[in-house]
């Protein structure tokens, strides 16, 4: 049953008696076991014990006992949070909430110092605007919920405190198991005019029909002529509230971004799909072709791909001992932007990019007469490898210079490879079943391709026998015609959609 938090805030003690006895003792025992009554600034004035003493003065003059819900909002090293809950052991405290701003060690170490209790991470605040939360979190105030909230949830804790606006999508996204507990709950009739948002705002039924565990209602009640006669009317809203069955799929993709496989996320998004229609093969910049499709040109339209995909190769750097690099390089296109992501990602304050100069690969604009790149360790970004033959020029580029490549990034691997030359390559997704083919046209671009690099007829037609050793060729019966790029996002649209 859901419960009603009650927050006695800007209350003395005897305040806190006095209100119980006036206008909660009238009730019924049923309604009682339904409230929960909630500290926060009066914590902060009579601490931890304090509190156990007024709880056992509450009993002793109202003979109610009720659970409490501790809202310390804890932000400290993982070792004084930690002591802090160790505090709270032996109370009757339903939950307490800590900021999931201070990362998954302190909350692991707060749940492990007492893990009887709820524990309930903070999110943003519901009080902050958009523009204050794009400065703090540095993503809109939706993605710094997720982000937040996903960091809590995998590190243990129960739940969260969130506004009602944002329970239908914390719900889909995350699931069923865990707790929300919302504030900025108002009777419908009710205006509202302080520090909490108003968009946030709702009545206890919708927020318990759409997700809410428990909720969390002060001013409606404590300014109300009759606080008795709307808090029964709150028990009853939320009594007669059902939450919804339906399934929504508002927040598909915040659900992939924030929770899906790799391969799921990519089919979803458009980037990444197999078997065009009709039979129709993509060519590749090797000019290969391949039943398999990755529109990198969609990732570069929404930040969050390239935001997660760089978060991971960064903690997947890391956890291989490589130190951050000196500078991040990217090859041009798509790779320009996640080099970019990529060298945030890593606290890198460079990032440079290739471009091609006709056919052959170079720094171009980064080219500044005595700069080099000599002595510097260089991180290789790019968004997807198949032959590696960009990360090869790449790599000639560097050395040329007199720099070292430490390690390659990519999002999409088909090289197949976690190396390339020794050199450790990272990537978010390897699909399992790739193929690719060649055909006439794929083999006369790699003998011009090489010609023009410089390299000897005879070496020309030994990377044209080296394609035909290692790939088939495409069969006579297939449809070779390849598919426009206008025509691709129709054909993105038509499979999202079966």
């Amino acid at each position: 049953m859901p419960q009603l938090n009650l927050p006695f805030d800007a209350m003395t003690p005897d305040e806190v008696v006095i209100f119980i006895q006036k206008y909660i003792a009238p009730l019924s025992p049923e309604e009682h076991t339904r409230i929960h009554i909630k500290f926060n600034d009066l914590l902060a004035e009579i601490g931890i014990e304090g509190i156990r003493r007024l709880h056992e003065r509450i009993i002793t003059e109202t003979w109610i006992t009720f659970n409490w819900m501790i809202d310390g909002k804890w932000f400290d090293i993982p070792n004084t949070v930690a002591h802090y809950v160790e505090r709270l052991k032996g109370l009757p405290v339903a939950y307490y909430t800590v900021h999931a701003s201070g990362g998954p060690e302190m909350i692991r170490a707060a749940k492990k110092a007492v893990p009887e209790i709820k524990l309930l991470a903070v999110t943003v605040l519901t009080s902050m605007q958009q523009d204050e939360v794009i400065d703090i979190y540095d993503a809109n105030r939706s993605e710094s919920i997720l982000r937040l909230a996903k960091w809590a949830l995998s590190a243990g804790a129960d739940g969260l405190v969130c506004s009602p606006a944002d329970v239908p999508m914390l719900r889909e996204v995350f699931g069923k198991d865990f707790l929300l507990v919302t504030p900025n709950i108002s009777r419908e009739w009710v205006a509202r005019n302080d520090d909490q948002n108003m968009s946030l705002t709702s009545t206890p039924r919708w927020a318990i029909e759409n997700g809410a565990s428990d909720i969390v209602v002060g001013r409606p009640i404590f300014q109300a002529e009759n606080p008795g006669g709307v808090i029964r009317e709150m028990l009853a809203q939320m009594s007669e509230a059902k939450p919804s069955q339906n399934e929504s799929n508002d927040f598909i993709f915040e659900k992939l971004l924030h929770t899906g496989d790799w391969k799921s996320f990519l089919n979803y998004s458009g980037i990444l799909y197999q078997r065009p229609e009709n039979g129709k093969y993509a060519r590749w910049t090797s000019w290969l072709l391949s039943d398999t499709y990755n529109n990198v040109a969609v990732a570069e339209r929404d930040y969050r791909i390239f935001g997660r995909a760089c978060r991971e190769l960064s903690r997947s750097i890391a956890a291989k001992g490589i130190s951050a690099p000196d500078i991040v390089m990217g090859a041009q296109m798509g790779s320009i932007r996640l080099s970019l992501f990529l060298a945030k990602a890593l606290g890198v304050h460079e990032s440079i990019y290739t471009e091609k100069d006709w056919d052959t690969m170079v720094l171009k604009r980064h080219d500044l007469g005595e700069w080099s790149l000599a002595g510097k360790r260089i991180i290789l970004s790019e968004d997807t490898i198949s032959k590696a033959s960009t990360i090869r020029k790449m790599i000639e580029i560097v050395r040329k210079s007199g720099g070292e490549v430490v390690a390659i990034t990519c999002i999409v691997n088909y090289f197949g490879q976690d190396n390339y030359e020794g050199i450790p390559l990272f990537y978010c997704s390897q699909p399992p079943e790739f193929k690719m083919w060649w055909d006439e046209k794929s083999l006369e671009k790699t003998r011009s391709n090489e010609l023009a690099a410089g390299k000897t007829p005879e070496q020309a037609e030994e990377a044209v026998k080296n394609i035909q050793l290692q790939y088939p060729h495409l069969p006579e019966w297939a449809t070779i015609s390849e598919k426009p790029k206008n025509e691709w996002k129709s054909l993105v649209e038509s499979m999202r959609n079966k």
